[in-house]
């Protein structure tokens, strides 16, 4: 028997019993996987609400009560994904989900990692540049709350705060960030070249240089 057999079966009961309780199963990035992988998991989603199972009695199909839910996220346009197929497309309700507040994600980087108020909002305001300009489509990676948690790690243990920030997000982009003696960056043409633009554009490289460590 597997895991999810055992959940689906746990929710039957429960239903059987007409307890007040309900059952969420979350299928973790569910474009991990090919989409002809996937097909078994079509009748989670539609209105059949059955899934088969392969035991060693043979296949199982199962029905599925109407306490139990499933839900499946993704990252979208991710290396190592795969475009859900129009079948697996139509059986969800998609819900694009944003960026926790400003706020908030300082406030939960300064309890994770220690660092100082000060310091998690200059590393949300760089993320933040990064991701307005991934949105507008001139930049490929959008940094991550784990982004700028791995950023915030490197200040606690004594990086250099623009030094983190070069190497916890400007790290994932094409090309080396190169300076000439006058300061400006070697190959301007450059993915890392452009992040790093969006940072001085917006001021935020100035921000960081004042917060320091």
């Amino acid at each position: 028997r597997s895991a999810l057999l055992d959940y689906i079966h746990r929710a039957t009961v429960a239903h059987k019993k007409k307890l007040p309780t309900m059952f969420l199963v979350i299928l973790d990035e569910i474009n991990r996987v090919h989409a002809k992988s996937n097909e078994g998991m079509h009748g989670l989603f539609d209105d059949t609400r059955q899934v088969t199972f392969t035991t060693s009695d043979g296949p199982l199909t199962v029905k599925l009560p109407p306490n139990l839910r499933f839900m499946g996220t993704m990252n979208m346009g991710y290396a190592g994904t795969f475009d859900l197929d129009e079948a697996m497309k139509d059986r969800f309700a998609a819900i694009k989900i944003k960026h926790m507040p400003h706020d908030y994600e300082v406030k939960r980087l300064v309890h994770e990692t220690k660092i100082l108020e000060r310091q998690a909002d200059a590393i949300v305001k760089v993320a933040k540049a990064l991701r307005d300009s991934a949105d507008g489509g001139n930049l490929s990676f959008s940094p991550s709350f784990r982004d700028c948690r791995r950023v915030a790690k490197y200040v606690r243990h004594g990086t250099d705060l623009r030094e983190a920030c070069i190497m916890g997000f400007l790290g994932w982009f094409e090309g080396d960030l190169e300076f000439t003696e006058q300061g400006e960056v070697k190959n301007p043409n450059s993915e890392v070249a452009r992040a790093y633009a969006a940072l001085t554009m917006n001021k935020i490289a100035r921000l960081v240089r004042d917060v320091g460590t």
